[in-house]
């Protein structure tokens, strides 16, 4: 069994980062396209390293740097439970898959082992790559001894059991709730979308808890700060503990993920294809009546089209939006704390107008995110066909795909702005900038997702995971998102520009630039062969 277990990860490893196909292919352009996604993802890379690496390094100038450990272990913790709760389901519960590696000579122990490794090796590197820069800047300042490297080694190794645990029994939850619903994948979608609004706004409530301090409170309670921390985690809690010497604490972080998920995986693994056959149990009326047809235009027929498409899949809709809401929960807490009592509490009033300058920009980013059109083409899957024999030209499937993204932001953009208009009230042309400049971005984004999808279609998917999260086209306009929006505002902060408002309406400008060549090169490409 070990040695099937052994071999299907390995075979699912390998399809996840296309080494198979980047070995074997004998298509130069391909090997290329891959060579450009593994400098992307060294990018994005190196942008979290800079992010963990200076919120380590800003803890330890602050004089609190003891609680960098347990801080970083949470945050890994968090970004492991996010990203496996989002893939969980359509990875453990697809009854379509297991039908497809049951008929192979493994036994189903092994096809459920293999797929948790297979997350579990996910998630690892993920918490790895999380820590990494974090631990290195800690290590720098605090010199621990070996008894350091050994511990965090050991948690390091088992972290990803834990949120591992907690995602599978969430979506298994959520399945079980909405897989005898008519409208299933919209409840799951629901369901999901308030469990992501309710851990943004427990985040939200732990940040203004802890503005309430000011900055030399903050210096000589870094003991509260780990108390807080780890009643909402109490693994970090008892990672800190066994850093510091206490067997108990050691024995708890070391022992509990591994007794919490052989638990699971043994009652999981009893019950797994009962469970599966459930959740993907669906149900048909057979009076169904064909009463009246309508007819109506081309680009809203398409339109409707992508909504049932989008629809469909609540890891799609799930996944896509969480920027979008994102974007409203920051424009709704910056207007019920204000810019004034953050700068207050860093004891740095000066910033306030320089932080209401820049609010667009930091509106922008969560928009930006995610956008639907990285992965619409390859969401089409096996359907692709389908466009492929349509009457009609290449740029109405394009243009139906870029409105459809954008009725879909339109709501959550309307409200984010309205919000910090009211609540900021900018003055004379910043006004303007409030809305104009978050929504050149949403368009540049949106046309710069079905772009790169154009250049890294991917149809022979096994799960919606491997799309949504995956894909080359989803990490190329991650990486073309966020970009566009830190090259101009670090240059605004380098170059210190006199007449900001005018240096707004350039960036704007350039940006409508960028959209248009993209625009017009989308347009006249043919639909990519699948």
């Amino acid at each position: 069994m070990l040695r099937q277990v052994f071999l299907l990860t390995k075979l699912q490893q390998q399809n996840l980062f296309g080494l198979n196909e980047f070995r074997f292919t004998k298509d130069t352009g391909k090997k290329r396209r891959y060579i450009a996604l593994a400098v992307v993802w060294a990018l994005l890379f190196v942008m979290v390293a800079a992010y963990v690496g200076g919120l380590s390094f800003g803890l330890h100038l602050l004089g609190i740097g003891e609680i960098v450990p347990m801080y970083l272990y949470t945050l890994a913790s968090l970004v492991m439970l996010v990203l496996s709760f989002f893939k969980a389901g359509s990875v453990l519960f697809s009854m379509k898959f297991y039908d497809v590696m049951v008929s192979l000579p493994v036994t189903p122990h092994a096809i459920l082992a293999s797929r948790f490794l297979s997350m579990y090796l996910s998630n690892l590197l993920i918490g790895t790559l999380v820590l990494l820069p974090g631990f290195t800047v800690h290590v720098i300042f605090a010199k621990p001894g070996i008894m350091f490297y050994l511990i965090t080694l050991a948690v390091l190794l088992l972290m990803p059991l834990l949120p591992l645990t907690v995602s599978s029994f969430i979506g298994a939850g959520i399945k079980a709730i909405s897989s005898r619903m008519k409208r299933k994948s919209l409840v799951e979608t629901l369901l999901t979308v308030v469990l992501i609004v309710a851990i943004f706004a427990g985040s939200f409530s732990f940040g203004t808890a802890t503005e309430s301090l000011d900055m030399e409170a903050i210096k000589q309670l870094a003991g509260t700060l780990s108390a807080t921390l780890g009643s909402i985690f109490p693994p970090a809690m008892w990672y800190q503990g066994a850093l510091q010497g206490n067997l108990h604490s050691l024995f708890l972080v070391l022992l509990v993920p591994v007794l919490v998920f052989t638990l699971f995986l043994v009652l999981f693994g009893r019950f797994h294809q009962s469970i599966c056959v459930k959740l993907n149990a669906v149900s048909a009326k057979q009076n169904y009546k064909i009463r009246s047809l309508e007819a109506t235009g081309l680009l809203w027929s398409l339109c409707k089209k992508e909504a049932k498409l989008y629809f469909s899949s609540s890891l799609y809709v799930t996944n896509t939006i969480v920027g979008y809401i994102m974007a409203v929960i920051l424009a709704a807490g910056i207007g019920i704390t204000g810019i004034d009592s953050f700068t207050e509490a860093l004891e740095m009033p000066m910033l306030t107008p320089m932080i209401t300058q820049f609010l667009p920009f930091i509106l922008a980013m969560p928009f930006c995110m995610m956008n639907l059109t990285s992965c619409s083409i390859s969401m089409e899957g096996k359907c692709y066909w389908q466009l492929q024999v349509l009457p009609i030209r290449p740029k109405d499937i394009y243009h139906a795909k870029i409105l459809w993204n954008l009725m879909v932001a339109a709501p959550f953009y309307l409200v984010s702005v309205i919000l910090l208009l009211i609540f900021i009230r900018p003055a004379g042309l910043l006004a303007l900038h409030y809305i104009l400049l978050p929504l050149v971005y949403i368009v540049l984004d949106v046309v710069m997702g079905l772009f790169a999808n154009l250049k890294f279609p991917l149809f022979n998917w096994e799960n919606e995971a491997r799309v949504v999260k995956q894909s080359a086209s989803v990490a190329v306009s991650m990486l073309g998102g966020i970009l566009p929006i830190l090259i101009p505002a670090i240059l605004a902060i380098l170059l210190q520009p006199v007449h900001f408002n005018l240096y707004l309406f350039a960036v704007e400008a350039v940006l409508a630039a960028m959209t248009a060549v993209l625009y017009f090169i989308i347009t006249r490409k043919e639909l990519v062969n699948a």
